[in-house]
């Protein structure tokens, strides 16, 4: 598994406020499914989670052959690294356009490549907090992953009372996710 991250972390514009964000329907829940006790102690494993928990997003696994995002490719480990360079793991190209359209700074991100998180909860990829869990082949979730970001730093997603492990199912999320990312990528 390659780690990227930067302990940098700062807001490049206010976040959106509560009147411009679209409100968030009820969450739909996931049964509980076996949680690997590193992701459960993370996150916490009681009814009552706290609001400042960080909360498990996830993109919901797609038939084989259902894609309807571009691929997405990584540089290459062995690319020399400058001081102020993007070592989140997020290309450049979609780094830049998540600032731009969220107007958060992403220096904070650390994508975990080839990561076997994602099974465990059922998923292709999912981000907590300000840490994106990508499968191995599964880099075209990163712009939908990305979003999930910017969603949880503006405090759109409402805890869950899951006992195993906060997975957010907002359809309405979901979509955004989905769109922003696209709009991310594509400019």
């Amino acid at each position: 598994m390659i780690e990227h991250s930067n302990e940098s972390q700062h807001d490049v514009a206010e976040p959106v406020r509560a009147a411009e964000a679209a409100p968030a329907p009820d969450s739909v829940q996931r049964a509980p499914a076996p949680v690997d006790t590193a992701i459960a102690a993370a996150v916490g494993t009681n009814f009552s989670v706290p609001p400042s928990t960080p909360r498990v997003q996830r993109m919901a696994a797609r038939p084989a052959g259902a894609s309807d995002a571009p691929a997405i490719r990584r540089a290459p480990t062995d690319v020399i690294r400058r001081k102020g360079d993007n070592d989140t793991g997020l290309p450049d190209s979609l780094k830049a356009g998540i600032e731009r359209l969220s107007g958060f700074a992403m220096d904070d991100v650390k994508v975990h490549f080839n990561s076997s998180k994602p099974a465990q909860v059922g998923a292709h990829a999912y981000a907590l907090g300000t840490d994106i869990h990508v499968a191995s082949g599964q880099e075209r979730h990163l712009p939908h992953e990305a979003w999930h970001v910017v969603q949880q730093k503006q405090g759109r997603v409402k805890p869950t009372t899951q006992i195993s492990t906060p997975v957010e199912r907002d359809d309405a999320l979901e979509a955004e996710a989905t769109k922003m990312g696209d709009q991310a990528l594509n400019g």
